[in-house]
């Protein structure tokens, strides 16, 4: 029988035979005692057991399961008595004690047996032996007469007496005495025997009469309070009493602060006050509107103050001071100042936002030659319209805007130089910018708008002293578009700076086009320059035909340079022509990394209409291939030389030898490299051998920047793709973006439409 761990065991079981054919005199005898043999067979894989061995046994009362009897034996290396094996014999002396085996005849035992720790499976059941043990008071038994032991010899503090006392009918035995008597008490109907109290009750018990109540912690007493009329129950007690309270007579349970209060509340004394400070809003534009007549007014408010402010209006999100007028010739808003000396102003703004408006004109119409800001003035060297980036006494606030102008599609700001019938005054200046050392005109376009605008013998005209003349910044267009059929569209000249300086956060910076000569030309120390935080920049396109170039540079030195720090320095991309094409020699300094290699020349058997391609070969190791043939010797050998630079520029050799016209089976490397050469040996008298040798290069370059197969890609890098096309990606997932310009390419411009609002931030000095 094969068992765990491959143990297989036949077993015996001795049991000592007592038969008592006389009677002996008790100093004879000698106690049996509960201890027995067991003997049996172990064996593990059909090979005798020799040694000792460690074996614990166990007596249960059924196969499987069931309780033990009696205690463990171990007999163990750790207990210093295993038990000896020979030829896979053993035998044990066991002792479960006096009980274990002082049951009915039916009560079989099993006796479990472990080996070096596993449990043999299944247990031995016990069986009968030809005559069983005899107890040592069986024995004494013999020698008694019948009759001999009566009432009188029995200790009724040891051994119940015979029960011998019985019961009334409807009563049931109580207790039972030493001498057989009886207790009796009312049987009862029922077969409970025990009362336990559930959740909310308390009491019961297992015996005599118990009793069960209503736990007040746990459940509520019945309610049985009232209240008088007029008031209501405001707490329950738990047995069931109420406290009551005034009810009121209204059904109000809260009252809440509306527009221009304060206060309020849902329990106790409310109050409400006037909201200091008072905020009236309403579900139009307007906080309150006050209707009027035609003659008269809604709200007159005269605000008057000797130094400080006469009418202030304040708003988070929508009109601080609004004036409306429907009249023709009239004034929604009008400030008068009557002073004839000092800084005096009829209307002043002001902002502390960083992208806020001190003043803002907004003319609606969408024809006509309406203006959101009309300036004017009497004087032949004062301003229509004045903008200045100074506080009220004239000092400079440095990088401020004097005057900003928005619209949805004219102009943000138009200066015209001519009388209030339209006539030419000459030599005059439409807008007129001047900076200490800041920016004479700033202008900003939102999409396909106009920053500045100008028109004349001269568009714009921008003078900085040691400023920049003309700005512009555009969100998603132009910052500064110059058109001329004949002259320069734009044109800037410096003596010590940029003479034309274009930045763009997301867009271009200085974009240029020409039907026939340069888009963008430009000379000096740096012929053009482009700087972009986000986009390119300079960006270049060619819409005609032929070949042209959309940027083109010449250089004795480098005709296009490009560097980057940390990402790419030149990049190229074509969806079906050439991402970069060279025509001359092409070197690398530094580690050639790509997705694939292959030379490509005019087919040798069609060369005017076919190409040839082949594959570069690839390794793990920078590997360098040599290889020739060889021709033998009278004696089978030749000694193949190689470069003198061999050993100097490789190391971890391989070979590769193949016997050619005839095989060669006893060919071998006789002598490996040394001294740039090897040795042949095993091949017939002048045969040719070809052969091949492979190199890792161990130069100063390949030993500083050796090739690692397998990397883990960088944090920035995970989760992306050189080729995310190829696994269902968009090139959104791409390692290396694409440069806004290769991603989307520029398109026609499109009308004008009405942009958003661009915000005005503060700008730093280019």
């Amino acid at each position: 029988m094969k068992l765990m761990e491959e143990w297989i065991y036949v077993a015996r079981l001795f049991t000592a035979v007592l038969l008592l054919l006389a009677c002996l005199p008790a100093f004879a005898q000698t106690s049996q005692g509960t201890s027995f043999t067991y003997q049996g067979q172990l064996s593990q894989v059909g090979t005798p057991t020799n040694g000792n061995v460690d074996m614990v046994f166990d007596l249960f009362d059924a196969a499987t399961g069931g309780n033990a009897i009696g205690p463990s034996l171990a007999f163990t290396t750790a207990n210093g008595n295993p038990i000896p094996v020979l030829a896979g014999v053993f035998d044990a002396t066991l002792d479960f004690g006096a009980l274990a085996f002082n049951g009915v005849t039916t009560d079989q035992r099993f006796l479990r047996i472990s080996v070096n720790g596993t449990p043999l499976a299944p247990r031995t059941p016990i069986q009968n032996a030809p005559y069983a043990l005899q107890s040592r008071t069986s024995e004494l038994a013999y020698t008694v007469s019948n009759g001999a032991i009566g009432a009188a010899q029995i200790n009724v503090a040891q051994v119940q007496r015979r029960v011998s006392g019985t019961c009334a009918s409807g009563s049931s035995v109580q207790s039972v005495n030493a001498d057989g008597s009886v207790g009796c008490q009312s049987a009862g109907a029922g077969t409970i025997t025990g009362v336990t109290a559930g959740s909310g009750l308390s009491g019961g018990g297992t015996s005599g009469s118990v009793s069960l109540s209503a736990d007040t912690n746990f459940v509520q007493k019945r309610v049985n309070g009232t209240c008088a009329s007029g008031s209501a129950v405001r707490t329950i007690a738990t047995d069931g009493t109420v406290t009551c309270q005034s009810a009121g007579s209204g059904t109000i349970t809260g009252v809440s602060a509306g527009n221009g209060l304060s206060g309020g509340g849902t329990s106790g004394s409310v109050a409400l006050a006037i909201a200091n400070p008072l905020n009236l809003s309403g579900t139009d534009f307007y906080g309150v509107i006050v209707a009027q007549n035609t003659a008269g007014v809604g709200i007159a408010i005269q605000g008057r103050s000797d130094a400080g402010t006469g009418l202030y209006g304040k708003t988070v999100s929508g009109r601080g001071v609004e004036g409306d007028s429907e009249g023709p010739n009239s004034y929604g808003v009008i400030g008068i100042n009557t002073s004839t000396t000092g800084i005096a102003f009829g209307v002043r703004g002001q902002t502390a936002s960083t992208s806020g408006l001190a003043v803002a004109g907004y003319a609606n119409a969408t024809s006509g030659t309406n203006a959101g800001v009309l300036g004017a003035t009497n004087s032949i060297s004062g301003a229509g319209v004045s903008g200045n980036a100074m506080d009220m006494l004239g000092a400079g606030f440095g990088n401020g805007v004097g005057v900003l102008g928005r619209s949805s599609g004219g102009s943000g700001v138009r200066g015209r130089a001519v009388d209030t019938s339209g006539v030419d005054l000459g030599n005059g200046i439409g807008v007129l910018g001047e900076a200490a050392g800041g920016t004479g005109v700033y202008g900003i376009a939102g999409t396909n708008g106009i920053a500045v605008f100008g028109e004349g013998e001269t568009g714009v005209v921008g003078l900085g002293t040691p400023g920049v003349g003309v700005v512009g910044q555009s969100t998603s267009n132009n910052g500064v578009s110059g058109i001329s059929h004949d002259a320069q569209g734009v044109r800037g000249t410096s003596t010590s700076a940029a003479g034309v300086f274009g930045g763009s956060s997301t867009s271009d910076g200085v974009r240029g086009s020409s039907t026939s000569g340069n888009g963008i030309f430009g000379s000096g120390v740096t012929g053009v320059r482009g700087d972009s935080s986000s986009g390119n920049g300079v960006e270049g396109h060619f819409t005609g035909s032929g070949a042209g170039s959309g940027v083109y540079g010449t250089s004795e030195y480098y005709g296009v340079q490009g560097f980057s720090s940390t990402s790419i320095g030149v990049y190229g991309k074509s969806d079906t022509g050439y991402a970069g094409y060279f025509t001359g020699k092409v070197t690398v300094v530094g580690t050639l990394s790509k997705s694939a290699g292959s030379f490509q020349i005019d087919h040798p058997l069609d060369p005017a209409n076919k190409y040839l391609y082949h594959s570069f070969v690839e390794s793990p190791d920078m590997k360098n291939i040599y290889d020739g043939v060889a021709t033998l010797d009278a004696r089978g050998e030749a000694w193949v030389e190689l470069p003198t630079y061999f050993e100097a520029l490789n190391r971890d050799f391989r070979y590769q030898l193949t016997a050619l016209d005839a095989p060669a089976p006893s060919l071998y490397v006789a002598a490996r490299i040394e001294g740039n050469r090897f040795k042949l040996a095993g091949g017939q008298a002048g045969q040719q051998v070809s052969w091949q040798v492979t190199g890792t290069r161990k130069d100063a370059y390949a030993e500083a920047n050796r090739i690692v197969p397998e990397v883990d890609k960088p944090a920035n890098e995970r989760g992306k793709y050189l080729h995310p096309t190829l696994f269902g990606k968009s090139e959104s997932m791409s390692v290396l973006p694409l440069p806004k310009s290769v991603d989307q390419p520029p398109t026609a411009a499109a009308p004008p439409i009405p942009p958003e609002v661009p915000n005005l931030q503060r700008r730093e000095r280019p």
